[in-house]
């Protein structure tokens, strides 16, 4: 059985509308369209492998098949293709700590020599929080990265982004509490670049400030979260819960303290579990100080240990 026939009757009717409205569009435009993936593994798709193209990303150099690959689409005779495409999109789209083997759907005026060499400078990327020598890979093909980050990108930072690419698809990634409802009809996301006279960002290699960067790489830490509070929410935890604003700043402040991805979780489940009255206080304060300072004395201390530690002995 196909992914798309696993899929509500509501969900294909939404996403066939979609699909043609693409096709269309990439008839018009004369767009080629290109599926993104987040590596070179195709199986769930009616494919053959050597369509598959990697970019050339130096963090997967040796591993190109881990790398983002492309996969030139011929639209309407790949339509089953992108059916099956959207359906694992959709499908994984709730799972959120799951890895999205489809990222996007692309169209794209250029060749794919020209579009490879795009995300070929895309992915390398410097850390704008460790200094100007700490080159990083950017998960631009990550669906969860991109559309956090994207509203707070200014046009410049977008048309940078995009690079040659018109029009950027991907299945909306759900954010806030995890609640277990039946799925609604999907909406797709969309990104177009800004009006061609925006100038791109003057510096490529340094597409992200501080707190876009941060932002970016928090959705980890975030799905984390929202997932041990739907547990505890099951349990009778009747703590009110942080907004994403919120939330994305109590992570923020985790990560500027130099934190990974499991203490800053830990971080906001502190915070939001001793409240923000707590928390701002001197003894709060003190608390959460002497909790880092004990993760620098002992490797392997987790900051809710930590956390917990410190209150102990304040």
């Amino acid at each position: 059985m196909t992914l798309w026939n696993t899929l509500d009757a509501s969900i294909c009717t939404a996403l066939t509308v979609e699909i043609d409205a693409i096709t269309a569009l990439s008839e018009s435009s004369n767009a080629a369209p290109y599926l993104l993936l987040d590596q070179g593994e195709a199986d769930f798709l009616p494919v053959e492998k050597c369509r598959l193209r990697p970019t050339p990303d130096s963090y997967f150099k040796d591993e190109p098949t881990r790398a983002p690959n492309l996969l030139p689409l011929k639209l309407p005779a790949d339509h089953s293709i992108l059916q099956e495409a959207f359906a694992s999109a959709t499908l994984t789209a709730s799972q959120r700590l799951h890895a999205k083997k489809v990222s996007a759907l692309l169209l794209v005026s250029c060749d794919i020599e020209a579009l490879l060499g795009h995300f070929g400078v895309l992915s390398l990327q410097y850390d704008p929080t460790e200094g100007a020598e700490s080159a990083c890979v950017l998960r631009y093909q990550d669906p969860r990265v991109i559309q956090r980050v994207w509203p707070i990108l200014s046009e410049s930072q977008r048309r940078t982004w995009l690079g040659p690419i018109q029009h950027w698809y991907g299945a909306t990634q759900p954010t806030g509490l995890i609640v277990a409802e039946a799925a609604a009809a999907p909406i797709l996301w969309h990104a177009t670049p800004a009006l061609a006279d925006v100038q791109p960002h003057s510096r490529v290699h340094h597409l992200l400030d501080s707190v876009q960067w941060r932002l970016a790489h928090s959705a980890p830490a975030e799905n984390s979260f929202w997932q041990v509070v739907s547990l505890r929410s099951t349990s009778g935890h009747t703590a009110p819960y942080p907004s994403t604003g919120t939330l994305r700043s109590w992570l923020s402040e985790a990560a500027s303290s130099g934190l990974g991805i499991n203490d800053q979780t830990d971080w906001a489940l502190c915070q939001w579990g001793v409240g923000q009255d707590y928390w701002e206080s001197a003894m709060g304060r003190r608390q959460a100080c002497a909790a880092l300072d004990m993760l620098k004395k002992h490797a392997g201390l987790g900051f809710a240990d930590a956390w917990h530690m410190a209150g102990l002995s304040l």
